[in-house]
């Protein structure tokens, strides 16, 4: 450890979540954003160009790190091409674990997805074996996102299983941003019917962070989210009415206790990672100036 705590390399810094990891993690750290551009207007971190797909980049940005967080790879919301989405994300993680594993590096943390569970869209015919989902919910990914992310997660447990590194895996839920803020406050009526369940942009930097100092935390994968959920209703209420039958496991005296609980548990990530989310989305909202009616918010 130097004298501003890890060295910790941050693959995607300049993405959407990697650019507030970064900015959690460059206090207290010795940070490297790692990503094909860097990032304008960001913390005051180091940068070296890396390319996931090109074993060759990566040697040299992970040599002397104590910890990779792996985030690079192509997200759910810009997901163009399914073929070039599971092999950017699955052939760009392999290759991030075995440089780190080349590199000695001790731990790296790897970003998942509720996609892996295939619950991020909700349909009656497929529905979460309890609620609230947690952690043991089975893997059944329904698109080419969510496929990718199952696989990053045999491959992450695979090295992790294996002769190293250390590996942590985080399943965040939708992350809030400000700029996708209103797409969580009016919901499409042409969309799939969602999980409501979201993660804001600063609560996950901070389960990376978490990730990255919290001794011996295990693999996970950890789900993550908020206390709440976005929609208005109460979660069972808009769960019967938007996706069908409730499961037989229902925990009702958490949805009795607050009736707008998220449909997601975070209780292994609380116990694991010392980490909890904070506020609320009708917080989120008033935060960034948002006025909206109980009736302008419910999905039609």
């Amino acid at each position: 450890m130097n004298a501003k705590g890890l060295r910790v390399v941050v693959t995607g810094g300049s993405g959407r979540v990697g650019r507030y990891v970064l900015a959690e993690l460059a206090d207290a750290h010795d940070v490297l954003n790692a990503d094909l551009t860097p990032l304008a207007g960001g913390p005051d971190v180091g940068y070296r160009r890396v390319d996931i797909l090109d074993p060759a980049t990566l040697a040299p940005a992970f040599a002397g790190a104590d910890v990779v967080v792996h985030l690079a790879g192509i997200d759910y919301d810009l997901v163009d091409d399914a073929g070039t989405c599971v092999r950017v994300n699955t052939v760009g993680c392999w290759n991030v674990l075995q440089a780190a594993r080349e590199q000695c590096v001790a731990r790296v943390v790897v970003c998942s997805s509720i996609a892996a569970t295939g619950l991020h869209e909700l349909h009656a015919d497929r529905p979460p074996t309890r609620l609230p989902i947690d952690d043991d919910e089975p893997i059944r990914p329904v698109d080419a996102y969510g496929i990718s992310k199952a696989l990053v997660e045999v491959i992450a447990r695979g090295f992790a299983d294996a002769s190293g590194p250390e590996v942590v895996c985080l399943r965040p839920c939708a992350v809030v941003f400000p700029e996708n803020l209103h797409t969580f406050v009016h919901p499409s009526a042409d969309g799939p019917r969602t999980l409501h369940d979201y993660i804001t942009a600063e609560d996950l930097a901070r389960a990376f962070r978490a990730a990255v100092e919290t001794p011996a935390p295990g693999f996970g994968p950890y789900l993550l989210a908020a206390d709440d959920c976005a929609h208005p209703d109460p979660t069972l209420d808009w769960y019967a009415r938007d996706v069908g039958e409730l499961p037989a496991d229902v925990d009702a005296e958490r949805f009795a206790r607050d009736p707008h609980a998220g449909a997601v548990r975070t209780d292994a990530a609380r116990a694991a990672l010392g980490w909890a989310p904070r506020g609320r989305f009708a917080d989120l909202i008033a935060r960034n100036a948002y006025t909206v009616t109980l009736d302008q918010r419910r999905t039609p």
